[in-house]
């Protein structure tokens, strides 16, 4: 490590380290960010969420963009911060779930939510339809590594806003 910037901007890219473990890299740092996302949503409300999904997107580009210059290589897999933001997209109903359901059900449909925010996620992050490939390919930098991830959790959004309306809706019509 050069200095303590470089060292905070690997910590965030990496997302506490979760970015170096074997295989999958984007798999850790996805699986990695939704205890944050369940905990910020859950206990701090939505406009925090969002709140710390912009200030995430915002100095993960930073940390992405040092962390790729000092590795020299474009877009190392090490880097996951832009997986965690997409992630934290993917979950922006989480926290309507929360307030619209009586807690003691809510984790029988919080395990729902969350396995198909994450496989959501993880098939539009690794597929990337149009325009996530050509975002990816066409922005350089930490902007460029950030983008593409956040488009696959807009992709991911619409799946688990569908299935939040469905599990309102179910939730609902049996109480």
């Amino acid at each position: 490590m050069k200095n303590k910037r470089e060292y905070i901007s690997r910590v965030i890219a990496t997302w506490f380290g979760s970015g170096f473990l074997p295989k999958a890299p984007g798999t850790w740092g996805s699986l990695a960010a939704v205890p944050f996302a369940y905990f910020i949503s859950v206990y701090a409300g939505f406009s925090t969420f969002i709140s710390a999904t912009v200030v995430l997107f915002i100095v993960g580009v930073w940390a992405s963009n040092t962390i790729e210059k000092s590795a020299g290589k474009k877009d190392p897999g090490f880097i996951v911060v832009d997986e965690v933001v997409g992630q934290w997209i993917a979950l922006f109903p989480l926290p309507f779930l929360y307030k619209h359901i009586n807690h003691h059900y809510f984790f029988c449909f919080l395990i729902s939510l969350l396995v198909t925010a994450f496989i959501a996620f993880r098939i539009f992050d690794i597929w990337k339809p149009y325009p996530i490939r050509h975002w990816e390919r066409s922005i350089p930098g930490g902007l460029g590594i950030m983008i593409d991830d956040v488009i696959a959790g807009f992709y991911a959004l619409i799946i688990t806003t569908a299935v939040t309306i469905g599990i309102l809706f179910i939730f609902n019509k049996l109480l």
